[in-house]
């Protein structure tokens, strides 16, 4: 009939929506595991409700009493930059994105990222959830030339965006300490 491949006997090929759901799963958790970035999914009062995996750079456990709580779990560096952008996210219900983010690795090593907080559509829990990306946006490296490099090329449009988070961060920090 001018058609090539091979032609499977009738009715061992995947019924219509039956097998197709299960591959289509695993191809999307397969996916998922390997290109997608680092990520958490938090709630409002923000526990964390879902891990992917890789997020050991970004969250730690605290020594003591065990947590979910992703402000408590955040990594030296990245804790103020995470509370500004969950709570602009949970206010303007926008999509959050902070560049050159630089989070601390040890002692000596940091790595700069790109966070991103993006609000969940709601469904039918009536809870609403945020989705946060951590994806590296510059190598590990001595903590020392990461700030460095972030410092280099910035200009004027950089500078205030700068000067905003700093502002947005001193807020958080307030608040922090009024509760």
């Amino acid at each position: 009939d001018g058609r090539s491949g091979a032609l499977l006997p009738e009715g061992t090929g995947p019924k219509k929506g039956t097998a197709s759901y299960p591959l289509r799963q695993a191809v999307e958790a397969q996916v998922l595991e390997r290109f997608a970035p680092p990520h958490v999914v938090v709630n409002g009062d923000g526990d964390v409700v879902y891990y992917s995996a890789r997020t050991g750079r970004y969250l730690e456990a605290p020594q003591g009493i065990p947590s979910r709580q992703v402000l408590t779990l955040a990594r030296s560096g990245l804790r103020l930059d995470l509370r500004a952008a969950l709570r602009e996210a949970a206010t303007t219900r926008r999509t959050i994105v902070r560049e050159n983010v630089v989070v601390d690795e040890d002692d000596e090593q940091a790595q700069s990222i790109k966070l991103m907080v993006e609000p969940l559509a709601e469904r039918g829990r009536g809870e609403q959830l945020y989705l946060v990306l951590f994806e590296p946006s510059g190598p590990v490296q001595p903590r020392s030339d990461v700030r460095r490099e972030n410092r280099d090329g910035e200009g004027a449009a950089d500078l205030e965006r700068e000067l905003r988070e700093t502002r947005e961060r001193l807020q958080s920090t307030i608040e922090e300490y009024e509760t």
